[in-house]
Parts: structure tokens; C-alpha cells; sequence
């Protein structure tokens, strides 16, 4: 009788699980850089939405801070010589900033407990405007007319008033502002009342300290003075109740003078002399000859400026404003507007505290990407298993367990979705650089953020790799519970 003897089950290891499923990836190549080719494009939308969003929010939170610190200079030149807004004092209260309440103090003689009285009055004034400017165009007509929401809230201290109001409210479907009828009457009639009153009395305290700085200069502008000795100003606006602690005097000085330049060089456009002489320089007709025109002129050539003091000179309207501060204001004054263009309104705080920055629409776009790409990676490896039967069938005749065809299905899926991974990384890098150079030109930031970057290419690569994987898990456990038998019979 013939011996038989029983060996135990061939198990081959993993280098060789990935051995065999790279031959197969290379046997079936067309195949496998349709999968490669659909996981790359999905690691370059990650990549490229990761990485433009770092760039971009980190350039326009750059960008937005040097146009915030310009708008203070203006901001506090401004109160030097005009007292604040009743919208600005309300901004100012809601906020509680420690130096603005401090000067109110001083120039109201306000208390405590009345200063927290109106940071709670200010705070639901401020509740009540954006209510009221949320409203759209054709309800704003019928409710407010051409009334602005303070004007509104002082119409509605009378009850008949109202009471239309609120009948308007209720024809419309629109809830009532505050809450409800009692906290609208008592915001009316008591609250904004009494918080005005202090208001008006914190602007007299402003108008007071504005009188006292201008007599202590002794009939010079405050630009002149500033020029002069930004010290003196200094001192003489501290003395008159001022908050100046961190206000640097030396760069509202520079503000200031370079505000005058560029004030001076825009009102010599009033002249039709020099209107006319700009013309033949420019070698355009007059009437196009504008302040923008005249700006991008001199800061392209400071032989420009040079030729624009001459005509100043030649002049007896104007003095001389210096070829150099000419360039270098009309190129700051052009740079700003540029900027200002690139960010017009304040970037997203609440997204930028997270890592990347994404918003939520961001965030969908993303995940219905990958969607669409687990769906054809996993089509693409099903295809790839019914299409193997036979090869299955053969491997399991052979001994091959079915951990080894399982394994063998999802690092063929693991190797194409590194090659994906690193081309699509690189590409979407590549795209949200030319992406964000052509949107925001030399003032991209790029180096400053490189790691956060780099670490958007490295998590778009993961993420590649991991759902190249789990969309072959369903197909290699097809495979690997394959019957050998029942393979061999497919054709």
C-alpha cells in the first residue's frame, strides 16, 4: 500500500506576499495606472486644498495685520484731531478695550457700576444693529425705510411707532429683535437712552481733550507738530487724557508725513498747469490723468519723481515734496491698494485655529473626492479579483492559504496608492503654489509655513495610502474565500 505522506500547509511571508503582488501589478499594468492614476488625482485635490489653504490663510492673516496696523495710524490720527462716532464708541464698549475705556473714564467721569451698566447696554445695542442689517433689502425698506438701526431704535422710544413696528414684524413672519416686545421697549426707552446721554457726554470729554492738545501746540497742525517732535505730541495728548502707552509716536509721525505727500501730491491734479504738463509726460490725453495714473508714473522711475518736483517747482502753487519721499509714498500708497484688493474684509478666525485652516464647504468637497475615489479603487481590485479566478484557483491548488491571497489583493492596493500618493502629493503641491503665486504674486508666504506644507503632502499621502487599502478589502476577502474548485470552472 502507498504511503502518503501530509505536510503541513505552505505559508509564505509577507516580502513574498509583495513580491508576487507587484508581478501582478506589472502583468496587468494598464490596470493598475487607471487605479494609480484615479488614487493620484485624489491626493492632489487633498494636497492641493491643504496646502492653498495654509498658504493663502497664513498670506492673508499676514496681509490683513499690516493693513490693520496702517488703519490704527489713520485710526489714531484721526482722534487726535475728531472726536469718535457713536457706532465707533459703541464698537468700543462692546469690546470693553481697557484704553478706550480708560480715556472715557477720565473724559465722562464714569464709575464703575455704570461702566458696567453700559458695556451691557452697548453689547445689546450692538445685538439690535446686526439684527436689524441682517434683514434683506426689501424687508429693510418696510420695516426701517432710510433709517439707519440707531435712528430706528430711537423711533421706536415711542409706543405708537412701536407698535406699527411690531405689526410689521408680524405680517412679515420675522421674530421680534431682543427676543421679544418687553426687552425691545426696554432697549427703546430706558437702556439706549441712558447709554446715549453717556455717550454724548464721553464725546464732550473727546471734543475737550481735542481743544487742550491743539492749544498746547501752539497754532501748528497736528501734522506739523507730530513731524516736528512726535515726543511732544506725546506728552501734550497724555496730559489731555490720551491712552498712548503702546502707541508708538515715532511711526504715527512717519504716517503722517507720508499721508501728507501723497495728500499734496493728488491735490496738484487741481492745477490744469500741471494737469496739462503730466499730459505730454505721460503721452496721455488729459482727461486721463488721475491720481492712480499719476501714482504707478512715479513709483515706476524715481527719474519720474525727479521730472514731478521740476513741474512742482516750476510752479507757484506748490513747493517741492523731494524726489525720493515721492517714489517711495506712491509705491507704499500702491502697495496698500493692492492689498487691500487681495484681502478685503477680515480672513476666518474660527477656521484658521485649526490645523489647515479648512472651512466647511472645503471639508465636503474633500470627502466626496475621496468618496468617489474609494468607490473606483474598490471597482478597480474587484475587477482585478474576478478577472484572477483562475490564477486564485491555481494558487489555492497549490497550498496557498487565505491570508496569503487576502494580503496579496490589499498590498497590490497599498503599492498603488503610494505611487498615487507621492505623484498626486507632488502635483497638488505644485498646483496650490502656482495657484496661490498667481493670486497673491511675490506676497505669497510660503517658507514661514513649509512645515505645515509639507506635513498637508505627508497626510494627503496617508490618507491615499489607507483608503487604498480599505477599499481592497472587500475584494481580496472575495478572492480569499474563493472556492478552487469553483474558480476553475469560470471562464
Amino acid at each position: 500500500m502507498k504511503e502518503i505522506v501530509a505536510r503541513n500547509q505552505v505559508d509564505l511571508g509577507s516580502a513574498r506576499c509583495m513580491q508576487l503582488a507587484f508581478s501582478g501589478m506589472v502583468f496587468r499594468l494598464f490596470r493598475s495606472m487607471i487605479t494609480v492614476a484615479i488614487l493620484g488625482m485624489a491626493v492632489a485635490f487633498l494636497a492641493h486644498m491643504l496646502a492653498y489653504t495654509v498658504m493663502s490663510g497664513e498670506t492673508s492673516r499676514r496681509i490683513w495685520r499690516e493693513l490693520e496696523s496702517e488703519r490704527r495710524l489713520g485710526t489714531e490720527l484721526r482722534r487726535l484731531e475728531s472726536p469718535d462716532a457713536v457706532a465707533i464708541l459703541l464698537f468700543h464698549w462692546q469690546r470693553a478695550e481697557p484704553a478706550r475705556l480708560a480715556e472715557h473714564r477720565a473724559w465722562a467721569g464714569l464709575e464703575d457700576e455704570t461702566e458696567e451698566t453700559l458695556k451691557a447696554h452697548a453689547a445689546a445695542v450692538r445685538s439690535f444693529q446686526r439684527q436689524i442689517d441682517g434683514l434683506n433689502p426689501r424687508e429693510r425698506a418696510i420695516l426701517v425705510g432710510d433709517r439707519n438701526a440707531l435712528a430706528l431704535l430711537e423711533n421706536l422710544a415711542d409706543p405708537s411707532a412701536r407698535a406699527a413696528f411690531l405689526v410689521r414684524l408680524d405680517q412679515m413672519d420675522r421674530p421680534v429683535p431682543m427676543g421679544g416686545e418687553a426687552e425691545l421697549a426696554r432697549l427703546a426707552e430706558r437702556d439706549w437712552p441712558e447709554l446715549e446721554r453717556h455717550l454724548s457726554a464721553i464725546r464732550e470729554g473727546h471734543r475737550r481733550a481735542i481743544r487742550h492738545v491743539e492749544t498746547a501746540l501752539e497754532g501748528q497742525s497736528l501734522a506739523e507738530a507730530l513731524i516736528a517732535s512726535p515726543e511732544r505730541v506725546k506728552q501734550r495728548a497724555a496730559a489731555a487724557g490720551f491712552s498712548v502707552g503702546d502707541l508708538d509716536f515715532e511711526r504715527l509721525a512717519a504716517f503722517a508725513r507720508d499721508a501728507r505727500i501723497q495728500r499734496q501730491t493728488e491735490e496738484t491734479l487741481a492745477s490744469q498747469v500741471i494737469r496739462r504738463n503730466l499730459s505730454r509726460e505721460l503721452n496721455v490725453p488729459l482727461v486721463q490723468v488721475h491720481s492712480q495714473r499719476l501714482l504707478n508714473w512715479l513709483a515706476a522711475d524715481v527719474r519720474n519723481a525727479e521730472a514731478f518736483d521740476v513741474l512742482l517747482e516750476e510752479s507757484p502753487l506748490f513747493e517741492p515734496l523731494g524726489a525720493a519721499d515721492l517714489q517711495r509714498v506712491a509705491a507704499r500708497a500702491l502697495e496698500l491698494r493692492r492689498l487691500q484688493r487681495l484681502v478685503p474684509e477680515e480672513p476666518d478666525l474660527e477656521a484658521a485655529e485649526n490645523l489647515f485652516g479648512l472651512d466647511n464647504s472645503a471639508r465636503w468637497l474633500i470627502l466626496l473626492a475621496f468618496l468617489v475615489c474609494v468607490i473606483g479603487v474598490a471597482n478597480a481590485m474587484l475587477m482585478s479579483v474576478t478577472e484572477r479566478f483562475t490564477e486564485i484557483a491555481t494558487m489555492k491548488c497549490l497550498g496557498a492559504m487565505d491570508k496569503f491571497i487576502m494580503l496579496m489583493f490589499v498590498f497590490e492596493a497599498g503599492i498603488q496608492g503610494l505611487l498615487g500618493g507621492v505623484m498626486g502629493a507632488a502635483a497638488g503641491l505644485l498646483l496650490a503654489w502656482i495657484r496661490g503665486f498667481s493670486e497673491f504674486g511675490g506676497t505669497l508666504v510660503v517658507w514661514p509655513v513649509m512645515g505645515t506644507v509639507l506635513l498637508s503632502a505627508l497626510t494627503a499621502l496617508g490618507v491615499g495610502i489607507l483608503l487604498a487599502v480599505l477599499a481592497a478589502v472587500g475584494p481580496s476577502l472575495v478572492a480569499a474565500r474563493l472556492a478552487p474548485m469553483e474558480a476553475m470552472r469560470v471562464d
